[in-house]
């Protein structure tokens, strides 16, 4: 994850997301890099 920065609302939704089993819609290259390497489906 060199050079992405991931703020404390994005690793908020991601890991709700996961629990939920809910894809995240958005269009912010660190959250959806972090949540395909985290098994959440990001859609944009």
């Amino acid at each position: 994850m060199r050079g992405r920065r991931l703020s404390l609302t994005d690793a908020a939704v991601i890991v709700a997301a996961g629990r939920r089993r809910a894809p995240v819609v958005t269009g912010d290259r660190d959250l959806m890099y972090v949540a395909s390497h985290t098994g959440v489906e990001a859609i944009w």
